[in-house]
């Protein structure tokens, strides 16, 4: 049987000593290597190479990789075996790395040769040896370089996903690569605030202007009779990496909209992120409030896939689509559909504040009218409704 990631994540006994996240970054690793058998050879090659080795000799099954290993002297996160070395790992993922740790393991194991490489978070998290009986690891890595590495040699594979993957996930942990810090980029920082407190008067700007917005409400109104976009949030933005109005009231399908800073929560991308924040418009589902069978009915109901089957084919328009399947496991169930362009497009040859408002104005107006024009949202709503009252 293949080997299975989530079989290998379920392996490893989590203990009060120990930091979950290291040994789910263990598991993932070595399941990452036994996956792919040549990135897992050569990953072990750069090792020898890197440590001034002679390559190791491995039989015909291949290196064997085990994890949360006892060997006598503690218990070692990654072992490769090989005919006639031993590769021993120790892992470190926010905790300071000790010289005589892995050389415990190392005087622990009795293969022919023992090889001892210590991967950590950060070079300088590491306490080498303090007495003469202890030896310094034959090879320290970054998990960054761990990264860069598994990125080269899977240049070559057919297909990388697995360890793309693995990759990402050191990536969201802080521990992939990343670019120093520029001159630029700390130029820029007393300047952001002042950005957003400028966006923000845009968008406040464009909420008050009340009459524009009778089109809208035209094509679906608020059963509470509210004819203006609120705030979204009270506070200080960007709230959630978004500076958001909402058109209706909270407790049906409604349409949000305004500016995406940062996409992460969103679960989306910036169109081009060199362009900075997007415009955008997007579904908002109180997802917290309804019963899991009413967001199921709500986003496996063909209104809903016919919302999304249409903001995806004008996806190559002004606007970008993020409009995934409602079964999708990524999707984000408060905020599913999403349409995006670039400010700074909206904004391109305009000379005043005014004329930036009212381009704002139009761009926004352009993207709820798409979302709301092929009646799709009405039936969303009515359907809520029905649910609601069938259920009462």
């Amino acid at each position: 049987m293949e080997d299975s990631l989530l079989v290998s994540l379920r392996s490893y006994q989590p203990r009060p000593d120990r930091d979950p996240l290291e040994d789910f970054v263990t598991e993932a690793f070595a399941w990452t290597l036994r996956a792919h058998p040549p990135i897992g050879s050569q990953f072990l090659s750069e090792i020898d190479r890197r440590a001034d080795l002679p390559k190791g000799s491995v039989g015909e099954d291949g290196w064997e990789w085990d994890t949360q290993v006892d060997v006598g002297e503690g218990r070692a996160d990654m072992l490769a075996i090989g005919d006639h070395r031993t590769y021993v790992f120790e892992h470190k993922v926010g905790q300071t790395a000790k010289a005589k740790q892995v050389d415990r393991y190392r005087r622990s194991l009795t293969a022919d040769e023992v090889v001892t490489v210590l991967i950590m978070d950060a070079k300088w998290n590491y306490e080498g040896p303090q007495s003469a009986d202890v030896e310094d690891p034959d090879l320290r890595l970054t998990w960054a370089e761990v990264s860069k590495i598994l990125g080269d040699k899977s240049d070559e594979l057919e297909t990388a996903d697995r360890i793309d993957d693995f990759r990402a996930l050191l990536d969201h942990e802080g521990l992939g690569p990343r670019k120093p810090l520029g001159e630029p980029d700390l130029r820029a920082v007393p300047r952001y605030k002042e950005t957003i407190d400028h966006l923000t008067k845009l968008m406040k700007e464009v909420r008050l202007q009340k009459e524009e917005w009778e089109s809208v409400y035209d094509l679906l109104d608020d059963p509470s009779g509210q004819s203006q976009p609120k705030k979204r949030w009270s506070g200080t933005p960007p709230r959630y990496g978004r500076i958001a109005l909402r058109l209706y009231q909270d407790y049906n399908p409604n349409i949000n909209f305004g500016l995406i800073i940062d996409p992460e929560n969103i679960r989306t991308t910036l169109v081009d992120r060199n362009l900075g924040p997007d415009l955008a418009v997007f579904l908002h589902v109180p997802y917290g409030a309804l019963p899991r069978g009413q967001y199921n009915e709500l986003v496996n109901s063909q209104a809903y896939e016919d919302l999304r089957k249409r903001l995806a084919e004008n996806s190559r328009a002004e606007w970008t689509a993020f409009a995934p399947k409602g079964t999708d496991p990524g999707i984000n169930k408060h905020h599913p559909l999403v349409l995006q362009r670039p400010l700074a497009h909206v904004l391109r040859g305009t000379q005043s504040v005014e004329d930036q408002r009212a381009e704002v104005l139009d761009a926004l107006k352009e993207g709820v009218e798409l979302f709301l024009k092929g009646r799709e949202m009405e039936k969303l709503r009515e359907k809520m409704l029905r649910y609601r009252e069938e259920n009462q």
